[in-house]
């Protein structure tokens, strides 16, 4: 009965109505699913920015997990947290995050997922250890192997300044795409286009992510999609889709932390655009 409230819920944030989100919200409270309707909740703030609101609602979910004694869903929600955390550029409390992940997580997914975070906050030997041990344990795990590993590694390339070599590993991802499993990879190889400058093909990644906004409609790999798509079609110089991209994206993240590293970088990008494509 959850996961149907949780896609009305989905719907209900994809079409700006929060009217009908406070319903399943006001229906998942007090049931024995409250702390997954609260993760939702979590999620759809991180989404336009508004991490301390996300940070404060993904705590009461967790607390409600922890108190069922839900210990593998607590280091999931670590994990989202941690992802979230890292790309926004939050790096300390990505690392804190991923930290009591990987403590908890016995699944394949949620110990992913922080090593994921911890390749994008900057934590190489740790990345490097994780994704072995993982490739070990879960041998013949499609996803560790094929999609979340590949990602893991392809992070650290970019942060390395090595986008070719980010796309060459995660071409192993390709053929479980899109999926909600493939999303970070997804927007990981569209990061990669924009290292190596190759701005067409970095727009065709993000505008596919887009375009395929029903996979897991809560990410906020979504809205940061606006942020890459604008900085690609800038670099391939489409400076009027550019200059839409980026305006969409900070439409979205008008209520957003204004210190939140990724924000500010982007405000400032834009303004040096919009300076340099004055009409």
């Amino acid at each position: 009965m959850f996961d149907l409230h949780s896609d009305l819920y989905q719907i209900a944030f994809m079409q700006n109505d929060p009217n009908a989100m406070q319903q399943e919200v006001n229906w998942a409270k007090g049931g024995p699913s409250e702390f997954r309707m609260v993760a939702n909740q979590a999620q759809s703030s991180a989404f336009n920015g508004k991490m301390r609101e996300a940070r404060l609602l993904f705590r009461q979910a967790i607390a409600m997990t922890q108190h069922a004694g839900l210990n593998e869903m607590v280091a999931g929600y670590k994990s989202w947290l941690a992802q979230i955390e890292a790309l926004l550029g939050n790096r300390q409390q990505a690392r804190e995050a991923a930290d009591e992940a990987v403590r908890l997580a016995r699944s394949s997914d949620a110990r992913a997922g922080a090593t994921i975070a911890l390749a994008f906050g900057r934590e190489p030997q740790r990345v490097k250890i994780l994704t072995a041990e993982m490739k070990k344990e879960f041998p013949k795990d499609t996803f560790v192997n094929f999609v979340w590993v590949p990602t893991a590694l392809a992070a650290l390339e970019i942060q390395e300044g090595n986008g070719s070599r980010a796309i060459e590993l995660l071409e192993a991802a390709t053929p479980y795409q899109p999926s909600s499993v493939s999303l970070v990879a997804m927007y990981t190889r569209g990061l990669a286009y924009l290292e190596t400058k190759s701005g067409r093909e970095a727009t065709a990644q993000f505008q596919e992510i887009l375009n395929h906004r029903g996979v897991a409609g809560l990410s906020p790999l979504y809205s940061l999609s606006y942020l890459g798509l604008a900085r690609a079609q800038a670099i391939a110089g489409d400076a009027a889709e550019a200059r839409k991209s980026y305006q969409s994206f900070l439409a979205s993240w008008r209520d957003a932390d204004p210190d939140t590293p990724i924000f500010v970088q982007a405000k400032q990008e834009y303004a040096k655009f919009a300076a340099a494509n004055a009409r």
